[in-house]
């Protein structure tokens, strides 16, 4: 991931179940095709993760996406409250729907246990 800043940062960690993820594919799928904010959020066993639909319009969607703990940006790591931090993702509807297919091809090598 990137900032505006040109802050660059990844994380790797273990914070999904299979269920989880095959849970998040669905729910992008779901994003990608609503036609308001009544989606529910996504959230997780783990807190590094949320995600929550809080705009339509139209085919721009924009998703809350909440990282927080080991997730959250490096440098606001020792800033952030347990809440995380939060940005906002702008997103076309049929990109978001790509990313949905996408992620549901990779969460297959992985057995729902």
């Amino acid at each position: 991931m990137a900032l505006p800043t040109g802050e660059q940062w990844s994380f790797r960690a273990p914070c999904l179940t299979t269920w989880e993820a095959e849970n998040l594919g669905a729910w992008l799928g779901a994003a990608a095709s609503a036609t308001s904010t009544d989606l529910p959020a996504q959230d997780f066993t783990e807190p590094e993760l949320w995600l929550d639909l809080v705009a339509v319009a139209g085919d721009l969607l924009t998703i809350a996406v909440r990282l927080a703990h080991g997730a959250a940006v490096p440098l606001q790591r020792e800033r952030a409250s347990s809440a995380g931090v939060t940005v906002s993702l702008a997103i076309h509807r049929n990109e978001l729907r790509a990313a949905a297919s996408a992620w549901a091809v990779e969460v297959r090598r992985f057995p729902v246990r």
